[in-house]
């Protein structure tokens, strides 16, 4: 994984079971899981330009699918376009098999969200492209 400052790249690699049609050449990878992967990129880059203080939630993502992606890895990378107090908006970098554009929600964190984040060790940051 690579990131800096609003950037996250990041590489998977195709598993069968998360894949629809029989194994075959004409299995491809479930566009829910590659929409997931696509939400997750998002998140991680919008935290690289969030403060301790806040946290985010997706509000909106959509996913245009120009190829189906069957084999290999799939790397996604995310850049966030925009921060204000209240959102965030990130978009994929180099649009091969995918484009995803998300909208995460800002929020303070509160106490207890705090306590709880750091026993699992987390921190606060969110955005993302796909290609194969």
């Amino acid at each position: 994984m690579r990131w800096s400052e609003g950037f996250v790249e990041k590489t998977w690699e195709v598993e069968p079971a998360f894949c629809t049609g029989a194994v075959t050449e004409a299995q491809t990878l479930f566009g829910g899981y590659v929409a997931a992967l696509a939400d997750q990129v998002l998140a991680f880059a919008a935290m690289m330009v969030l403060d301790d203080n806040r946290s985010i939630r997706t509000a909106d993502l959509r996913v245009l699918f120009f190829r189906p992606i069957t084999t290999g890895s799939v790397t996604i990378r995310g850049r966030v376009l925009n921060v204000s107090a209240s959102l965030t908006q990130g978009n994929d970098d180099n649009t091969l098999v995918a484009k995803a554009f998300g909208v995460q929600s800002v929020r303070p964190i509160d106490e207890a969200s705090r306590e709880a984040m750091a026993r699992v060790g987390m921190r606060c940051v969110t955005a993302v492209s796909l290609t194969d």
